[in-house]
């Protein structure tokens, strides 16, 4: 895809109930280095993938662990 109208993309999160981030990928070019800028936020993270095997595989009690803590981080934000 090219390109998206802003209306089209307002349209896709509120029927999605989620936020551009989650629907859009950036791809730098290889020669661009500066990790700071926000639009890093937006690169695909390839370690993320590996999260749902190793959830499905945690015994309960540990699984428990997990989602106490990130309640816990949910509620700083």
């Amino acid at each position: 895809m090219k390109g998206i109208k802003l209306v089209h993309l307002e349209r896709l999160c509120l029927a999605l109930r989620c936020t551009p981030h989650d629907l859009l990928e950036w791809n730098p070019s290889d020669n661009y280095v500066d990790v700071s800028h926000p639009l890093f936020a937006l690169r695909k993270r390839d370690d993320l993938e590996d999260v749902f095997p190793l959830i499905h595989n945690m015994p309960v009690d540990e699984l428990e662990d997990v989602l106490d803590f990130i309640r816990s981080k949910s509620k700083k934000q």
